[in-house]
Formats: structure tokens, sequence, C-alpha cells
């Protein structure tokens, strides 16, 4: 099972290396609200572009915050 799921698994350090990059090099300094995946700018899925899915993932995210009751 191990030799299957393994080319799919990350260390800690592997996952957070393009975050790292990402939110250090000041190229990125002015880019805001793009996807992406691993170091490569991505369109995202469709879904993310429903106006009222975006709205209502923003107030369940407020009410399970505690933030509106």
């Amino acid at each position: 099972m191990w030799k299957i799921i393994s080319p799919f698994i990350k260390s800690a350090r592997e996952g957070a290396e393009p975050l790292i990059y990402l939110a250090s090099n000041p190229k990125f300094d002015e880019i805001s609200g793009k996807y992406y995946d691993q170091y490569n700018q991505k369109k995202s899925s469709t879904k993310t572009y429903d106006t009222n899915l975006q709205k209502a993932v923003w107030k369940e995210s407020m009410v399970v915050t505690g933030l509106l009751k």
C-alpha cells in the first residue's frame, strides 16, 4: 500500500516550501487573490467564481468561528 500512496505524500518541509517562497518573494507583493498549485499560477475551479457560493461559505465561516450568531 505504501508504494502506491508514497508518491502523493509530502513532508511538512516539502509542503511548506512553495508557500514560503510565494509569501517571501517580492515579485509577488502586488499579486492578490490568485490560486497557485505549487509554484505555478493556475485558474481555480469554476465553483470558486460562484458569488452565491462565496457568500454562503463566508457566512458559514462566520457562524462556525463564532463571529456571527
